[in-house]
């Protein structure tokens, strides 16, 4: 993992940590601090977590994102873009793969 990878790593999980929050102050700067001197993977990271996880829950700290990192904003449509993109449904399984009935579910088996 590249360094770049393991600080948005880093980023993403104090926002979905706090993604909740009623007091975003605290979260932001902890944003900031563990950003240090990269800016760009700040924007990336927190602008696309709040295009894509605004939700009544979650937009106090989206909107504090948006309001404190507004330079963040093309990465807020790029996460709301992706947040409207529908994902398969196909199973990935190896056709090899044994299946075992566990009350109404159908968990594989590796073999």
């Amino acid at each position: 993992m590249t360094p770049d990878t393991a600080l948005s790593v880093q980023l993403d999980a104090i926002c979905g940590r706090n993604q909740y929050t009623q007091h975003p102050g605290p979260v932001i700067d902890e944003l900031r601090a563990a950003a240090g001197d990269r800016p760009d993977v700040l924007l990336e990271a927190v602008g696309t977590w709040a295009g894509y996880f605004d939700t009544p829950e979650t937009h106090v700290l989206s909107a504090a994102i948006i309001e404190a990192f507004p330079a963040c904003e093309p990465w807020v449509q790029v996460g709301r873009r992706r947040h409207g993109t529908r994902h398969s449904t196909t199973r990935v399984l190896s056709p090899s793969w044994p299946t075992v009935r566990v009350g109404s579910a159908v968990t594989p088996q590796a073999g």
